[in-house]
């Protein structure tokens, strides 16, 4: 028996086979590699280089704030932003200046910046306005008597 007479029928079109393999492995790298780039949010950290040389400073000045034993509350209702400090022995801490900085996490372009009030029972509160629904990031940082005091939380928004 010869090696021709020994072929399928299906042998003639092994060729295509590879061919359409590969055709069907690029079209799906070209959609995969089209949606990354149109869904790309651009969200980078600004001046990295700066901030990472400056790591050692923050957790100095983490390990600062931990000492101190201050106790702070992040509250959201409906559009009301507050923010309650109290230091190690309970006592409310007054006339802080306080600012809220509140940014989405999975959207550039979203980033706001509040000044806190003081009212009358040592609470500091802000009226927010949010775009839109979804996970928001809220720092709040209160500087009072040459210290500089942060706090974090997250909110989701309906």
């Amino acid at each position: 028996m010869n090696a021709i007479s020994a072929r399928k029928p299906i042998d003639k079109y092994i060729p295509w086979m590879v061919v359409v393999f590969f055709l069907i492995f690029i079209a799906v790298d070209a959609v995969m590699v089209t949606l990354a780039v149109r869904t790309q949010t651009g969200i980078v950290t600004e001046q990295a280089y700066e901030k990472g040389l400056a790591y050692n400073q923050a957790l100095d000045a983490a390990e600062a704030q931990k000492s101190w034993g201050w106790m702070s509350v992040i509250s959201l209702q409906a559009d009301t932003l507050s923010f309650s400090l109290k230091d190690k022995n309970f006592q409310i801490i007054q006339g802080a200046e306080v600012t809220a900085i509140i940014r989405r996490p999975v959207q550039d372009g979203y980033d706001v910046s509040y000044s806190l009030t003081e009212t009358i029972n040592g609470d500091y509160q802000t009226q927010v306005n949010f775009p839109m629904p979804g996970e928001w990031d809220v720092k709040v940082s209160a500087k009072w008597q040459n210290k500089h005091y942060q706090a974090h939380q997250t909110f989701i928004v309906h």
